[in-house]
């Protein structure tokens, strides 16, 4: 045996290492709701090159990207993978080797839909906008070439966020309408909160709504590009912390939001 005490081993740190962001989006399992993605057995968060435990799998980028590392941060907290990931997890416990078998989508594949809609930066702009919340992750948001301020939080507006890229997923998985209305009815976690809170399962209604939309072609609009119901739009600098519209969404629906989301006159204010 040997007897050196381990404790002091040295540890070599590749001088370019410090440096480099995004190097990996670790995932975490829970059974509860969680402050992003209301519900799920796939709680993802992104990390700098560091150790980690074997109860927090992750998955390393080959190439240092912070864009990349936020789309596969939006892909994993939607509704449609974390249905996936249910089927494959026996206890409350996401391996590294479930992780591993998730049915995780080429970033090409989503760049070629955001194209399809024209709108290349459509899941960026929305993923963004949800995560930016905080001047802790400035640095983060600069290697994404967002300068400003970390962005407002409404409750309101990161709803018609969320659900917005769940129906972006839906149609990325080719899952039809139907198909995604059954998915939705297996997360009780979600139903429970909306019917205490709305009296109805609001984030079913809303996501197959704005599906409805997408696949109707009403939501093309501005020169035949598909647009979102806020306004100012997804991660726009006038929702920054400093512009005082900080925790409100008042003003922000527009057109087709309005009559999604059912606002009533104080849940505007």
């Amino acid at each position: 045996m040997l007897s050196a005490d381990r404790r002091h081993a040295d540890i070599v740190i590749k001088p370019k290492n410090p440096s480099r962001q995004a190097q990996a989006v670790a995932i975490a399992d829970h059974e509860k709701v969680d402050p992003y993605r209301r519900a799920g057995t796939c709680i993802p968060a992104i990390l700098p090159l560091c150790s980690l435990t074997r109860s927090m799998p992750a998955i390393y980028l080959r190439f240092t990207s912070a864009r990349d590392a936020l789309v596969l941060h939006s892909m994993l907290s939607s509704l449609p993978l974390n249905y996936f990931s249910r089927f494959k997890v026996a206890t409350n416990h996401l391996t590294q080797g479930i992780v591993e078998s998730l049915p995780i989508t080429p970033l090409s594949r989503v760049d070629a839909m955001c194209n399809s809609i024209g709108l290349p930066s459509f899941v960026d702009t929305r993923a963004l906008e949800l995560v930016y919340s905080s001047w802790d992750l400035a640095p983060f948001a600069a290697d994404l070439g967002y300068e400003g301020p970390p962005l407002g939080w409404g409750e309101t507006s990161r709803t018609l966020l969320r659900c917005e890229l769940d129906a972006f997923y839906f149609r990325l998985y080719s899952i039809s309408r139907d198909e995604a209305a059954n998915i939705l009815e297996s997360f009780p976690s979600v139903r429970r909160e909306d019917d205490s809170q709305y009296g109805e399962f609001r984030t079913r209604r809303i996501i197959l709504d704005i599906y409805d939309l997408s696949v109707s072609g009403k939501a093309e609009r501005n020169e035949g590009r598909c647009q979102t119901s806020l306004a100012p739009p997804p991660a726009d600098p006038s929702v920054a912390h400093s512009s005082g519209t900080l925790s409100k969404d008042s003003g922000r629906m527009r057109g087709e939001a309005e009559g999604i989301l059912h606002f009533t006159d104080e849940e505007q204010l």
